[in-house]
């Protein structure tokens, strides 16, 4: 006997339709997990990192030492003036130095203590070993100007007489052709006479 043909028709519908959406569901499955592996496998967009540039430090330029001068030293030349210089050149005159030598002037005794530390005494002449009167002496010394005001009291006192000039207190011995001492402030110049005095200079001044 022959099955009834609308029994069967059924079965075979539903399992067409149960295999047709078994298929559709592997379908849906397999599309998802190739979805899902792509996108897991595409890259990011790299991160940017903001780096701070770290400033360069410049050191400060080192300050280069001055030398310190060194002080002018006084010598016979340099405490008379450059025209005195030529002018003992020209008579072939030359110099020694009598600071403490038995010969030669002493202007720096007469003051109360003594001679300054740093007195020069200068003597020029054409022989010095020949025993005359053709020489001429010159002296300097450092002299501050608070002691300047004491020593001019003393050697008023022993019959100097004084002027007040523009180049400084002049000290001159009582006669004519005598001695003579200019204080500056700073210093002391004598030579044998008030005309020659003006030969003599500091030695930073002397060129």
């Amino acid at each position: 006997m022959a099955p009834p043909t609308h029994a069967w028709t059924r079965s075979h519908i539903w399992i067409t339709v149960a295999i047709a959406a078994g298929a559709a569901l592997v379908t849906g499955l397999v599309v998802w997990l190739a979805t899902s592996a792509n996108d897991s496998a595409a890259p990011g967009p790299t991160p940017t990192l903001n780096v701070t540039a770290t400033p360069t430090v410049v050191p400060e330029p080192t300050p280069t030492p001055q030398p310190t001068p060194e002080a002018t030293v006084a010598t016979c030349e340099n405490i008379v003036t450059e025209g005195l210089r030529a002018m003992m050149a020209l008579q072939e005159w030359t110099v020694e130095e009598t600071t403490g030598a038995q010969i030669g002037a002493t202007p720096f005794a007469k003051f109360p203590d003594g001679p300054p530390p740093g007195q020069l005494i200068c003597r020029w002449a054409a022989d010095h070993t020949a025993a005359t009167d053709n020489v001429v002496d010159f002296a300097w010394a450092p002299v501050e100007e608070s002691a300047t005001a004491g020593i001019v009291d003393a050697l008023v006192g022993a019959g100097y007489t004084r002027q007040d000039t523009d180049a400084g207190i002049v000290v001159l011995g009582t006669f004519e052709g005598d001695d003579a001492y200019v204080f500056t402030g700073s210093d002391v110049r004598w030579a044998p006479s008030i005309e020659a005095v003006g030969y003599v200079t500091a030695p930073t001044e002397t060129p």
